[in-house]
C-alpha cells in the first residue's frame, strides 16, 4: 500500500466530511449505535452467505480473475479464491448484493460496498483492526447525509443512488481505517466523488447492469483512498463545486445538514430488508403479509389497490403488472411482489428468478399500484377486495426497532441450505470491539463446502 502524502491541501464540503470522519473513535460512538454497527457488519455478511448461489457473483468472479492479473492477499468470498484487494473487493460487493436484500439508507445501500472494501484492507494489512467499527459508521455517516440532502431529487432524474453515493461513503471509510490524517481522508472524498455515479436504465430494459454497479463502486473507494495515500491533489469542490457531482446528479446543490453528523446518526435511519425485492417494494410485502389470508382466499381476490407516495410509483418499474422478461423487472414490480407473498408466502429467489406461476400472474392481472400525495415516502396502503366478501385493509411503513435480523437472515440462510449454526458463529465473529474477519471467512467456506444449493 502506498505511502501517506499529507502535505496537499483540499477544502469545502469534503474536508468538512473528512474532519468529522477522522474525529471518531472509541470514546465518541455511543453504545446503541456500536450495537447498529454491529448489525450492519452482520446484515451484509448474511446477505452476503444467502446470495452464494445467484450467478451475479459468479459473473463478477470471472472478472475479477482476469481483473487481477496476479495473485493476491484478499479472498473471494463466493469461491476462496485469493486475489487483488481492487478485484477481491469488486467480486465481492457484487455478491454481497446479489439477493437485492441488502441495507438501504434512504435509496442508498451503503453494506454491500463497504464492507467488501474493509474486508479487502484488512486482508491486504492495510487497515488498522481497532479501528474497523468506526470506520464503517463513517461510511453511513457520510453516505446518509448525502443521501439525505440529494438522493431523491437524483434519483428523480435518472440516477442511481448507490453508485453515487457509496463510493464516497466507502472511501471516507477506508480513509479512516487506514489511519489516514483528516485533509487526507477529505481528499479520499473528492476524489471518490470525482469519479462516482450510475444511471438506473437497466432496471427499464430488465437487465443486469446495475448489479455490477455496486462492484465498480468498492474498486472506485479503493483508487481514491490510494491515490489520496500517495497525495494526490483533489478538487476542494468536487461535491458542491459548479461541475461537481452533487450539480451533476440533482441540478442544484442541495446543503447536506452537516450539523446532523455525530447527534443525529444516519445508521438508527439504515433499513434491512425482510424480501429479497426492490426497498419501495418491502412496505406492500409486509402490508400484504398483515392480512394473513389464506392462499385459497387469495385465488378468490377480485382486486387490490395499492397506493404509494408518488415519487416512489413513478420509479422504474414499480408499477409493472408483467409480463417480466427476467429477475430484474419482477424485482422491482410491486405487483409481483405482493401477489408473491398472497400466493408463495413471500417473494423469494424461486419465484423470481421463473418469473413466477400462473396463479401468481393471474393475481397480478387483479393489482393496481396508484400515486397518492397522503402516502409518506415508504410507506403503502393496500384495500383488498375478496370475490365474496368485505373488502380487507392494510397499511405499512418501516420500523427498524421491530424488524427481527436473526429471523430474516436466517430464512435468507435457507436457500443455501447453510450448515446449523451458521448464523450464530458469523454474529459471534462479527458482535465484538475488532470484528475477526478471518472467522468470517471460515464461515463462508464452511457454506461453501457444504455445497448443497444450485445457482439460481
Amino acid at each position: 500500500m502506498n505511502k501517506v502524502v499529507t502535505d496537499v491541501a483540499v477544502g469545502g464540503m469534503a474536508a468538512r466530511l473528512g474532519d468529522f470522519v477522522a474525529s471518531l473513535g472509541p470514546g465518541t460512538i455511543p453504545d446503541r449505535i456500536a450495537a447498529r454497527v454491529a448489525d450492519c457488519w452482520l446484515n451484509a455478511l448474511g446477505v452476503g452467505l444467502a446470495s452464494l448461489a445467484t450467478p451475479y457473483a459468479q459473473v463478477a468472479q470471472k472478472a475479477a480473475s482476469h481483473l487481477s492479473g496476479l495473485r493476491g492477499d484478499c479472498t473471494i468470498l463466493a469461491s476462496g479464491a485469493k486475489i487483488s484487494p481492487s478485484a477481491a473487493a469488486f467480486a465481492n460487493a457484487v455478491l454481497l448484493h446479489g439477493r437485492t436484500q441488502e441495507d438501504t439508507l434512504g435509496g442508498t445501500h451503503i453494506g454491500c460496498v463497504v464492507v467488501p472494501v474493509l474486508l479487502a484492507l484488512s486482508q491486504s494489512g492495510a487497515a488498522r483492526p481497532e479501528r474497523m467499527n468506526a470506520a464503517l459508521l463513517a461510511a453511513y455517516e457520510v453516505g446518509g447525509l448525502l443521501d439525505a440532502a440529494c438522493g431523491r431529487i437524483s434519483t428523480g432524474r435518472g440516477n442511481r443512488s448507490t453508485p453515487l453515493y457509496a463510493p464516497v461513503a466507502a472511501a471516507a471509510a477506508a480513509a479512516y481505517a487506514m489511519d489516514l490524517p483528516a485533509e487526507r481522508v477529505g481528499a479520499a472524498i473528492a476524489l471518490a466523488a470525482g469519479g462516482a455515479g450510475g444511471g438506473g436504465q437497466s432496471f427499464v430494459d430488465g437487465s443486469d447492469d446495475w448489479r455490477y454497479q455496486a462492484g465498480l463502486s468498492a474498486q472506485l473507494a479503493l483508487s481514491a483512498v490510494e491515490l489520496s495515500a500517495a497525495g494526490a491533489v483533489a478538487a476542494p469542490n468536487a461535491l458542491e463545486g459548479h461541475y461537481g457531482l452533487i450539480r451533476a446528479a440533482c441540478g442544484s446543490v442541495p446543503e447536506p445538514d452537516f450539523d446532523r453528523l455525530g447527534q443525529d446518526w444516519a445508521i438508527e435511519r439504515v433499513a434491512f430488508k425482510a424480501y429479497p425485492v426492490c426497498a419501495y417494494a418491502q412496505s406492500a410485502c409486509k402490508a400484504a403479509a398483515s392480512l394473513s389470508i389464506t392462499r385459497t382466499v387469495a385465488r378468490n381476490v377480485a382486486s387490490i389497490g395499492i397506493f404509494m407516495n408518488p415519487f416512489e410509483y413513478g420509479l422504474p418499474g414499480i408499477p409493472s403488472p408483467g409480463p417480466f422478461s427476467g429477475m430484474t423487472e419482477a424485482i422491482m414490480s410491486v405487483p409481483f411482489a405482493v401477489a408473491a407473498t398472497l400466493i408463495d408466502g413471500a417473494p423469494n429467489m424461486g419465484n423470481l428468478t421463473a418469473g413466477g406461476c400462473d396463479e401468481l400472474r393471474d393475481l397480478i392481472r387483479k393489482i393496481q399500484v396508484h400515486p397518492d400525495e397522503a402516502v409518506a415516502p415508504m410507506n403503502c396502503r393496500m384495500y383488498l377486495k375478496t370475490a365474496d366478501g368485505p373488502t380487507l385493509f392494510a397499511e405499512a411503513g418501516p420500523n427498524p426497532q421491530e424488524f427481527d435480523l436473526a429471523s430474516s437472515l436466517e430464512r435468507a440462510l435457507r436457500d443455501v441450505s447453510a450448515p446449523a449454526g451458521t448464523l450464530g458463529r458469523l454474529d459471534k465473529a462479527l458482535r465484538r470491539q475488532q470484528p475477526d474477519l478471518s472467522a468470517v471467512e471460515r464461515v463462508f467456506e464452511e457454506v461453501r463446502s457444504a455445497a448443497m444449493f444450485v445457482h439460481c
